[in-house]
């Protein structure tokens, strides 16, 4: 898995654009810092998903003066604001914008997982936040977090027009700051299934910017 990683993301002009933000404050601290940054492209033409995975000290315009060891993407949320932030993401990336977006603290992160089924949250998020892997800090971090997002698309993808599924989502959406609905998540889903999605097991990749390979 570590080797069909990738470093730069497909192009892919017309994917839908979803950016997951993790902070490491209240989502009401204006001057929280974005830890965890991937985002998610949707293919409507092949119903496909990529998953651009960015490691938090990914230089950045954050404000700070030219030599400041401190223009990182991290920063950039908590001195330049959530816009400027996904700017800098769909930069980065290549691509013309991020269109949707879901923001959550550690709180959050942890009743999601309770959402989610999993009996132990607090060791979930010890997992997902360990830095020490084969690539060494944030690299291992955001690639392990991609592949936990990868899994649950999977997991979930075929309940999301169930009665539980529909609760699933109207949960999360209650719980993040985001700027999706419940329709334009099902009408995603509807148009991935009609594709054929999940259609093999690299329905949905994973890209880790700019990782040394």
């Amino acid at each position: 898995l570590w080797g069909r990683a990738r470093s730069v993301p497909p192009p892919c002009s017309r994917c839908i654009a979803i950016a997951l933000i993790g902070v490491d404050s209240r989502l009401t601290d204006p001057t929280a810092h974005a830890d965890a940054n991937h985002v998610v492209l949707i293919d409507p033409s092949s119903g496909r998903i990529t998953i651009v995975a960015i490691p938090r000290d990914t230089p950045a315009d954050a404000g700070f003066p030219d030599t400041s060891r401190y223009n990182k993407l991290a920063h950039v949320r908590a001195q330049r604001g959530l816009k400027a932030h996904l700017a800098t993401l769909a930069e980065l990336i290549g691509i013309p914008e991020i269109h949707y977006y879901a923001e959550f603290g550690f709180s959050q992160a942890f009743a999601l997982l309770r959402l989610l089924r999993f009996g132990n949250p607090a060791e979930v998020l010890r997992v997902l936040r360990a830095r020490t892997g084969i690539w060494g800090d944030d690299y291992h971090r955001v690639y392990v977090q991609a592949q936990f997002i990868r899994q649950q698309l999977l997991r979930w993808f075929d309940s999301y027009n169930t009665p539980w599924g529909l609760a699933l989502l109207r949960g999360t959406l209650g719980i993040v700051n985001t700027n999706l609905t419940v329709g334009v998540l099902t009408r995603l889903a509807d148009t991935l299934r009609a594709r054929g999605f999940p259609a093999d097991s690299n329905a949905v990749s994973i890209v880790v910017y700019g990782v040394p390979l």
